[in-house]
C-alpha cells in the first residue's frame, strides 16, 4: 500500500480522527503487531534501540504520533514493566515523571500525562500470517503511549459505525460486545554492528577490490577530439605517459617532439628526448612467423602440425642438448620419408669452402607431447643455462646473473619475483633457438661423429635439422611468445609505478634483456656465416626491431633514474644510506650495488665499454649493458 499520509507508511490507514483500530496489518511487517490492552490503544515504541531514522526519544517519538493523528488532548503515558506488561498504578517507576514532563512540553499537553491502572490480562493476538501465537518480550524501557478508549471517554469513531471491527489476523474476529481498539507495537531492531572484513580459510583477511577509475567522457570540443585521436595514433611519449599528463601533438610536426615537451623551459633532472616509445610495443627476441625455411618448408606458420609421412611405425628414445653446456633431455622421435625442401645434412663453411655431413632421418614422433617436455626442460633449466651460458664469462654478468637468479626467489612482492623469473624463463627459451644441439647418450640414431674441427659440432653427432624446425615451432608458440608478451606487461606496470623501491628488480631485468639481445644478434651473425650467407644477419628485419626494443628499455631505464645515478652513491657513507632508504634495499642488496659500482669503475671495464660503444659493435656482450650506466645516454644506431 503506498500513501504519502505519514500514517499510511506505517502500515496505519487514517480514519480522520485519532488512530485508526480497524487496520490490519501486511504480514511482511516485522515492526509492528496487534496488541489489545482492556479499553486502550497503544503503540509501543522503544526508543533505546531505534535505527537510524526512526524516533531516537521520547520528543521524536510525541511527534511520530502526531503525525498517526493522534492529538496532544487524548495522549496519555504508561511504562511497560520488563516483561512487556503496563506497570501498576500507583507503583513507583524511576523516571517516570521526568520522562512524563518531558513528553507533555514536546506535545504541548495541558497539564501532566496521568499513569492508568491497566487491569486486565495483557493479551496479543498472533501476527499476520503465522497461525500461533508469541509472546513480546519488552524492556523496563519501552514506553506505551495511550489514547483513552471507550469505557472513560467519548467512543472512537469506528466504535459507532456498525458495531463490527475487522480482524487483526486471519484467524480472529471481534464482535459488538467485545471491541477493542486494536494497536501497533513498534519492535524496533537493535543497532546492527559494524560489518567486519570477511576471512577465508586461510585466515587472511580480504580486503576489499578497488573499483575502477570511471570512464572520462569524450571531449564536446572538435579540437581537443582530434588531438586526442592524433596522440593515440602516435602514442604519447615517455615523459607524458609516465607523468600522466596530457601529450599535445605538434600538428605542423606530428612526428617531431610534442608541444608538451617543447614548453619545458626550466632545469630537468631528465634530459630524455621526446621518444613516442611504450614498453609493451617491443621486440626482445628474433621474431619469426614461421621456422627457417631452409631446414624445412613444411610448416609456414608456428602451429603445431605433426609429420604424416613416415618410414616405420617404430619410436625411438633419445637424448639431446645443447653443444655449449651439459643439459639433457629426452624425447620421442620416428623415422619420416623426405620431401622436397627437408635439410637432410648439416652444412657449414671452412676457408670459403661448403662442407656437408649426413644427419639421421629422424623428426619428433608427437609435436604436442614434445611440447610439454620442453616446457617443463625450460623452467627446471634455469641454474644450469646460468652456469653454462655465462659461467666463465665477464665478472659483471657473472655476479649480475647469480644475484639475479637469488632475487627471483628472495624479492619482496610477488610480481618483483614472477617479473625477473619470467625474464629468466624467456632468456633460456632464447638460448634454446639461438644454439645448435646434438645426439647423446648411447642411441645416435645411426648418425656419424664429425671430425672437421671448423665445425661446432666436432666430436659430436649433431641432430636432426628438420627437428631445428620442429623445435622453434613449439617453443615460439609455447614459451617465447606467451611469456614475451606476459614480461613485457608486468614490466611496463612496474615501470609506471614509477616508485624507487622498484628500481633494483627492473635493473637486474633490463641487464638479462639486454645481454641477450647481444648474445642473439651475435649467434644470428654467426648463422649467416656458417651458411656462407651476403647479409650481415641471417634475419635482419627481426635482429633490427630487436635492437629497437632494446632501445625502448633503456629510454624507460634511464627516465626512471631522473639523471641520479644509484651506482655513484655508494662513493660514502651517505650517499649509500640515501640509496638504501630510498630503494628499500636490504643489507645484501646494497652488498650487491657496491660491488657493482667496483665492478664499472675498474679502469680496464671502462676503456673495453669506451672501445665497444664506439666501434659500435652491437654483437659484443658489453654493447647494450654498458648503455645502463652511462650518464647522458641517448639511442643509438641498431642494424
Amino acid at each position: 500500500m503506498e500513501s504519502n499520509d505519514s500514517s499510511d507508511v506505517f502500515g496505519l490507514a487514517p480514519s480522520g480522527h485519532g488512530i485508526d483500530a480497524t487496520t490490519s496489518i501486511a504480514p511482511s511487517d516485522e515492526h509492528f503487531y496487534l496488541d489489545p490492552l482492556d479499553g486502550q490503544t497503544a503503540i509501543h515504541i522503544n526508543i533505546n534501540y531505534a535505527p537510524y531514522g526512526w524516533p531516537q526519544s521520547i520528543d521524536e517519538a510525541g511527534l511520530f504520533l502526531q503525525g498517526l493523528g493522534a492529538t496532544p488532548a487524548q495522549l496519555k503515558i504508561v511504562e511497560l514493566d520488563g516483561n512487556g506488561a503496563p506497570a501498576v498504578s500507583g507503583q513507583d517507576v524511576t523516571g517516570s515523571q521526568s520522562v512524563a514532563e518531558h513528553l507533555q512540553a514536546a506535545l504541548g499537553l495541558a497539564g501532566p500525562p496521568s499513569f492508568e491502572n491497566m487491569a486486565g490480562e495483557h493479551h496479543q493476538y498472533p501476527r499476520a500470517g503465522s497461525g500461533e501465537d508469541d509472546s513480546t518480550q519488552s524492556t523496563g524501557s519501552s514506553w506505551a503511549v495511550l489514547t483513552p478508549g471507550s469505557s472513560e471517554d467519548d467512543p472512537l469513531p469506528h466504535q459507532l459505525s456498525n458495531g463490527k471491527q475487522s480482524s487483526p489476523a486471519g484467524n480472529a474476529t471481534a464482535t459488538p460486545n467485545s471491541l477493542w481498539p486494536c494497536t501497533k507495537v513498534w519492535v524496533v531492531p537493535k543497532k546492527t554492528r559494524k560489518k567486519r572484513k570477511s576471512q577465508n580459510p586461510n585466515g587472511i583477511t580480504k580486503v576489499a577490490e578497488k573499483r575502477p577509475p570511471r570512464r572520462r567522457r569524450p571531449f564536446q570540443d572538435l579540437e581537443k577530439r582530434t588531438e586526442t585521436a592524433l596522440t593515440r595514433e602516435l602514442r604519447s611519449c615517455v615523459r607524458c605517459r609516465m607523468l600522466r599528463i596530457r601529450c599535445y601533438p605538434d600538428m605542423s610536426d606530428p612526428a617531431g617532439p610534442c608541444l608538451t615537451c617543447k614548453q619545458v623551459t626550466g632545469p630537468i633532472m631528465c634530459k630524455l628526448p621526446c621518444l613516442r616509445w611504450i614498453i609493451t610495443d617491443s621486440s626482445l627476441y628474433r621474431e619469426q612467423s614461421k621456422p627457417y625455411q631452409m631446414f624445412s618448408k613444411r610448416w609456414q606458420t608456428m602451429d603445431l602440425v605433426d609429420i604424416k609421412d613416415w618410414a616405420s611405425t617404430e619410436t625411438r628414445k633419445i637424448r639431446l642438448s645443447q653443444i655449449y653446456l651439459d643439459a639433457p633431455y629426452e624425447v620421442e622421435v620416428r623415422e619420416f620419408v623426405p620431401v622436397e625442401g627437408d635439410m637432410l645434412e648439416e652444412k657449414w663453411t671452412s676457408n670459403g669452402v661448403v662442407k656437408t655431413h649426413q644427419i639421421p632421418r629422424y623428426a619428433l614422433a608427437n609435436m604436442k607431447e614434445s611440447a610439454v617436455v620442453l616446457q617443463a626442460f625450460i623452467q627446471q633449466s634455469i641454474g644450469a643455462y646460468i652456469s653454462g651460458t655465462v659461467g666463465e664469462s665477464d665478472e659483471l654478468i657473472w655476479q649480475t646473473y647469480l644475484f639475479a637468479f637469488k632475487h627471483s626467489c628472495k624479492a619482496k612482492t610477488p610480481i618483483e619475483r614472477d617479473l625477473v623469473l619470467n625474464a629468466f624463463r624467456f632468456w633460456v627459451a632464447c638460448r634454446k633457438t639461438s644454439n645448435p644441439e646434438h645426439i647423446l647418450g648411447e642411441d645416435k640414431l645411426g648418425g656419424d661423429f664429425v671430425d672437421d674441427p671448423d665445425s661446432v659440432f666436432h666430436n659430436r653427432v649433431p641432430m636432426p635439422v628438420i627437428m631445428i624446425a620442429q623445435m622453434e615451432c613449439i617453443i615460439y608458440s609455447r614459451v617465447l611468445r606467451p611469456v614475451h608478451r606476459k614480461l613485457l606487461a608486468q614490466l611496463n606496470d612496474l615501470v609506471k609505478e614509477n616508485k624507487r623501491q622498484y628500481w633494483l628488480t627492473i635493473y637486474l631485468t633490463m641487464f638479462i634483456l639486454l645481454h641477450s639481445c647481444s648474445m642473439i644478434s651475435r649467434r644470428d651473425w654467426e648463422t649467416a656465416r656458417q651458411y656462407n650467407l651476403k647479409e650481415e644477419y641471417c634475419n635482419h628485419e627481426s635482429i633490427s626491431k630487436h635492437h629497437m626494443g632494446v632501445n625502448v628499455m633503456l629510454a624507460h631505464f634511464h627516465y626512471l633514474n631522473k639523471g641520479v645515478l644509484p651506482f655513484q652513491l655508494t662513493y660514502d657513507a651517505a650517499g649509500i644510506r640515501e640509496l638504501s632508504k630510498a630503494a628499500e634495499l636490504d643489507p645484501e642488496q646494497v652488498t650487491f650495488i657496491k660491488l657493482t659500482s667496483h665492478l664499472l669503475n675498474e679502469p680496464q671495464r671502462l676503456a673495453e665499454f669506451q672501445s665497444v660503444r664506439s666501434k659500435l659493435d652491437l654483437n659484443h656482450d658489453m654493447y647494450w649493458i654498458a648503455q645502463l650506466y652511462e650518464e647522458n645516454w641517448m639511442p643509438g644506431p641498431t642494424a
